[in-house]
């Protein structure tokens, strides 16, 4: 993210996505122990690796190519 003149704004919306994560690793795995039970937790977590890393991967290829330095 970039934000030149609200570092602010940027630190931010890093430290609630870091807390947004805190919070939503144990609430899925709360739920998907307490429905489906604890043989898969694992599989559970191995599909939201794979879809971030599917996220990661579309976000890099869609970015915009960075702008020379002059």
């Amino acid at each position: 993210m970039v934000a030149p003149r609200r570092t602010d704004i940027a630190s931010a919306w890093y430290s609630a996505s870091f807390n947004v994560g805190i919070a939503g690793g144990p609430l899925v795995g709360g739920v998907v122990l307490s429905t489906l039970g604890v043989r898969f937790n694992p599989l559970v977590g191995g599909v939201l690796v794979l879809l971030g890393l599917v996220v990661v991967i579309v976000e890099s290829r869609a970015a915009p190519p960075p702008i020379a330095a002059r």
